[in-house]
Formats: structure tokens, C-alpha cells, sequence
């Protein structure tokens, strides 16, 4: 699976890195395609998102 930058979206962790530093571009990992779930490439915490 590969490591996607995904706009418009941040990682659910409010202690991720990504929501601290602003500079740190937002990274996810596809973890399950069918429930659109990834991983945060920083801190791992699984994010769901609604698809577009």
C-alpha cells in the first residue's frame, strides 16, 4: 500500500505532530480501501474519511 498526501484532510490525533507543526504536510496510509480507512504516517492513528 502506498503513502498518499491527502488535501482536506487532517489527522483525527490532536497530539499528531501534523497538528502542532503546521509545516508538516499531512501523510496517510490506505490500511482498508472498502471502509476508505488510513493510517496517519506520523502518529498511526486510523482515520476514517467520507469519500468525495
Amino acid at each position: 500500500m502506498k503513502n498518499r498526501e491527502l488535501q482536506n484532510h487532517k489527522c483525527k490525533n490532536t497530539k499528531c505532530i501534523t497538528q502542532v507543526e503546521k509545516y508538516v504536510p499531512q501523510s496517510f496510509t490506505l490500511v482498508d480501501k472498502k471502509n476508505n480507512t488510513y493510517n496517519c504516517d506520523y502518529c498511526n492513528a486510523e482515520n476514517t474519511f467520507q469519500k468525495h
